[in-house]
């Protein structure tokens, strides 16, 4: 698995190297772990990491654009983040949980998509 988050230290690595992002960003990712396959509206995405706090779907889009820089991804040929234009995100890729006590969720595309794997203490 290139990617690992370790949400206990807050912090994403790709082959043991730390990326550096920002801690909305993280929020936002790991939400979007918590939910693979699942279409979240921007309102889930923006109520889940900001909360009841006026906040504008430009700042959710920027953290998105971070994880896409960060996960190496496109856009246009999403792995990780596929967007639904006018209604939010989507999690492609498979998630695996160290904790065994956290069922993994069942992978619907492919099993060659890359997979990110998370640390225990994970939801």
């Amino acid at each position: 698995m290139p990617f690992r988050l370790d949400t206990a230290n807050a912090r994403l690595s790709r082959d043991g190297q730390v990326l550096q992002l920002r801690p909305k960003t993280l929020a936002v990712l790991k939400f979007l772990l918590m939910n693979p396959y699942r279409l979240l509206t921007k309102a889930e995405l923006l109520n889940a990491v900001w909360g009841h706090r006026h906040v504008s779907g430009s700042v959710l889009e920027g953290c998105i654009s971070e994880l896409r820089k960060a996960l190496g991804d496109n856009p246009r040929t999403p792995r990780y983040i596929e967007t639904a234009p006018r209604r939010g995100y989507r999690f492609l890729a498979a998630v695996q949980r160290e904790d065994s006590t956290v069922p993994a969720c069942p992978p619907r595309h492919t099993p060659l998509r890359p997979c990110l794997e998370t640390a225990p203490g994970d939801g």
